[in-house]
């Protein structure tokens, strides 16, 4: 874990996001956002790039954005 954050959502249930750092022996070394669907439950990764070394940066590169911020809480 490169990095990790943790969400409060409206419901009061909580969701942690986290920066992953994992070694393949078909890519070598990848980066992945590892987070839950807060309408499922399900837990998924996406690759990200290895300059992503933390989940402010992972979610501004999966949205595109570079200045949008991680909320405390998601409604």
């Amino acid at each position: 874990i490169i990095h990790e954050y943790t969400i409060r959502l409206a419901n009061k249930r909580r969701h942690v996001y986290r920066v992953l750092e994992m070694t393949l022996p078909a890519t070598g070394v990848r980066r992945a956002l590892e987070m839950v669907n807060p309408s499922t439950g399900e837990t998924h990764k996406e690759w990200i790039p290895p300059e992503c070394n933390t989940v402010q940066e992972a979610i501004n590169f999966r949205n595109a954005k570079t200045a949008a911020k991680v909320p405390g809480v998601l409604t």
